[in-house]
């Protein structure tokens, strides 16, 4: 229900005085107080405007505001509230008073100084001799009522019910934004604690994923090292290999024998060998020791101690084999010279002549087989056109 006057003040006003009603004026603009007295009135007090006041609503930077500021020469502030009588100005409310006890006292005490006295009312209807329209039903109980002093209890009784109901409803708006607000609490002490528990969760995640990678880290190194231990042990066992080796051959001498053949054949013998391991080895190779000797090939001096040890020649010697003289061939013995030295290069020479007959052997052609007869060989002449 509309309880504001929308058309012009100065014929409001009027009309007002007419039926004696109470002038309220609402200063507004658009800032959020203003409209919540707006809506304060208009869902508390609508009652009350509607049979004795008569509600005007000047919005700022209207005609309507203008013509107020004529009458009003004070300073106006928004929302504001004003209360007019016939008397005239009555009441100015802003700022905390501006609450519904406050506003209802404040019309019900314009009220009581509005009200004529029975002899007024009396003369003014014989003046007039014309009927007064009937006033609203607060208006009217105020008019019967000849002792002021009910009323007005009435009227502060129904001022304390309101200021009561009011200070129910801040309650109850109080508890509700209490408990908004410690909902809101709980829920940012939730939000708090859940990023901090995903704020530890991703610590932990962190310190995890560090820890694996330091760990596969770790594992690399390890599998490294273990590869360059691996490869610095098959050096060292290689080195230690060879150095046995070397070791080994230390305690060997190595003997090459000149064969009667002139072949040459190695084969190591320990130090602790003798000539006679010597002429044994050379009886494996077909060379019985009576039918040979050995020379030194340094000293052209043959070898007869068998007991002799190998180990003088170390690290190395060459002996040569020689066949001894064969008996009962006297021939052979004469032309021969009787000292090993010399024996051993006829030997090479023998060698090297028999040698040389096969090589000349195999580049000779054989001739062809021409035949005896003249006859024959004039007909494979001209057969084969040679």
């Amino acid at each position: 229900m509309n309880i504001w006057y929308e058309g012009n003040i100065s014929d409001e006003i009027t009309k007002a005085f007419t039926e004696n009603k109470i002038i309220v004026i609402i200063a507004i603009n658009d800032n959020e107080e203003s409209l919540v007295l707006k809506n304060l009135i208009e869902n508390n007090l609508s009652t009350i405007f509607t049979t004795s006041c008569s509600g005007i609503l000047i919005k700022e930077n209207t005609e309507n505001m203008t013509f107020f500021r004529q009458l009003y020469k004070n300073k106006v502030t928004f929302p504001s509230l004003f209360l007019f009588n016939k008397n005239g100005l009555s009441t100015v409310l802003t700022g905390e008073k501006l609450t519904v006890p406050e506003i209802t006292s404040s019309i019900v005490q314009c009220a009581l100084v509005t009200l004529p006295s029975p002899q007024n009312q009396s003369n003014i209807s014989k003046k007039e001799n014309t009927p007064t329209k009937a006033l609203s039903t607060e208006v009217s109980l105020l008019e019967e009522t000849p002792d002021s002093e009910y009323i007005i209890q009435q009227r502060r009784k129904e001022s304390q019910e309101l200021e009561h109901e009011e200070k129910m409803r801040r309650e109850k708006n109080r508890q509700l934004l209490e408990e908004k607000r410690k909902r809101e609490e709980i829920k940012q002490r939730n939000e708090e604690i859940e990023m901090k528990q995903q704020e530890l969760s991703d610590k932990k995640y962190a310190e995890r994923v560090t820890l694996e990678i330091l760990a596969e880290k770790e594992q690399q190194k390890q599998k490294v090292r273990e590869e360059e231990l691996r490869v610095r042990e098959a050096e060292e066992k290689k080195k230690q290999e060879e150095l046995e080796r070397k070791n080994e051959m230390k305690k060997f001498v190595q003997v090459a024998f000149r064969l009667p053949s002139s072949e040459t054949i190695k084969q190591p013998f320990e130090k602790t060998d003798t000539l006679a391991d010597c002429f044994a080895f050379l009886e494996t190779k077909g060379y019985k020791k009576r039918e040979i000797e050995l020379l030194n090939s340094l000293k052209r001096t043959p070898l007869n101690d068998e007991k002799l040890k190998l180990e003088v020649f170390y690290p190395s010697i060459v002996i040569y084999v020689v066949k001894k003289k064969e008996l009962g061939v006297v021939k052979k013995a004469e032309n021969k010279s009787s000292n090993p030295s010399d024996r051993v290069m006829e030997q090479d020479q023998e060698f090297q002549q028999r040698n040389g007959y096969q090589a000349l052997d195999q580049q000779e052609t054989p001739q062809e087989n021409v035949p005896k007869n003249k006859f024959l060989r004039f007909m494979k002449g001209f057969l084969t056109g040679k």
